[in-house]
């Protein structure tokens, strides 16, 4: 299975927070809740609504899913709250607000605005899409990494300036069809999207594949 890269945007203290007690990275991005699609964040209601019209015993199997998520996200709260007991409540809270899924449309789009696929790029906007420096322990797919409000900042502000034409034409290559181009440009304009939140909320980024 391949991977996706998921983001969340985070406190500056939250950030720091993390830096200090690196253990807390992981049960916190396990605790998130999940969006169903890749470059849609839906709220919990949102997805109740998807499940209308599913015949039941599709809807059975989806919600003993939800179920088991929700079991595992449940433990992950309870090691934050032995990690970090003081903290436990300011954590959780910003636990509440889902992230970002790009999906497995990550190298599309970080080519797309960079020129580059890389794990950790040799632009910012590159790194928009893969994150910076590396925080806590190995996930599965290794290390997650971070973006500071500055660099959120910057993202944020580079991303506005990238029009439809751009993404579809600049460092244009024939390794993907046209119609996967303008595919991955539906996950840009949503990753922008969350960035620019983040940017208006004076967040961080934390970044990582699952």
């Amino acid at each position: 299975m391949s991977m996706t890269v998921r983001y969340k945007h985070i406190s500056p203290w939250l950030l720091s927070l993390f830096k200090k007690q690196p253990r807390l990275v992981e049960p916190f991005v396990v605790s998130l809740p999940e969006s169903l699609e890749p470059g849609i964040p839906v709220t919990v209601a949102d997805r109740m609504k998807t499940m209308a019209g599913i015949p039941d015993h599709m809807k059975k199997k989806m919600e003993e899913m939800m179920g088991a998520v929700t079991g595992i996200a449940e433990d992950m709260r309870e090691d934050i709250k032995r990690i970090s007991p003081e903290n436990a409540p300011k954590i959780l809270a910003e636990a509440k607000s889902e992230g970002f899924n790009l999906g497995k449309m990550f190298e599309i789009v970080q080519f797309h605005i960079s020129g580059e696929i890389s794990n950790h790029g040799t632009s910012l906007l590159s790194r928009a899409v893969t994150g910076d420096e590396d925080i806590g322990n190995d996930l599965g797919y290794g290390l997650a990494t971070f973006l500071s409000k500055e660099d959120v900042e910057k993202i944020a502000k580079s991303f506005s300036g990238i029009s439809e034409k751009d993404f579809l034409t600049n460092y244009s290559t024939n390794k993907w069809n046209q119609d996967t181009t303008k595919h991955a440009l539906v996950y840009f304009k949503g990753l922008a999207s969350y960035y620019a939140d983040a940017e208006k909320t004076g967040h961080a980024m934390l970044v990582w594949g699952a």
